[in-house]
């Protein structure tokens, strides 16, 4: 059964993209008589990743107050994002969220409100592995 997607509390009516998991990256030693010769295992923060996200609404009035919404989490502590799959990843910071103009269409697009205002906008987050 599919899901609506989601980041935080907010919902999509879609979502483009995965989170890259966290893991362990190796940084190379460098130092004297082992430069390039040793390596060591450091953080548990994923590669940054981005989604995009798409939310209809009745006016351009509520895309904006949606937009503010999704901004408002830019820094903050780190949230759920949950896929339309039904799966989850907890412990995602949200590093920059870049909104586009508020797109409106000729008929509605029949997604969350069946409005014809589509705000869409890209998240650049990374996984920070953190429990």
């Amino acid at each position: 059964m599919a899901d609506a997607p989601y980041i935080g509390a907010i919902g999509f009516m879609a979502m483009t993209g995965r989170v890259a998991p966290a893991g362990e990256v190796d940084k190379e030693q460098t130092r004297e008589g082992i430069d390039g010769q040793e390596y060591i295992a450091i953080g548990k923060r994923g590669q940054m990743s981005m989604l995009t996200t798409m939310r209809d609404f009745d006016t351009a009035a509520n895309a904006q107050a949606h937009i503010n919404s999704c901004v408002a989490l830019q820094g903050g502590n780190a949230v759920t994002v949950g896929y339309k799959d039904g799966t989850t990843l907890t412990n995602v910071q949200i590093l920059r969220v870049v909104p586009r103009p508020v797109r409106r269409t000729d008929t509605p697009v029949g997604g969350l409100t069946a409005g014809d205002n589509l705000a869409v906008i890209d998240w650049h987050v990374q996984h920070t592995g953190v429990t």
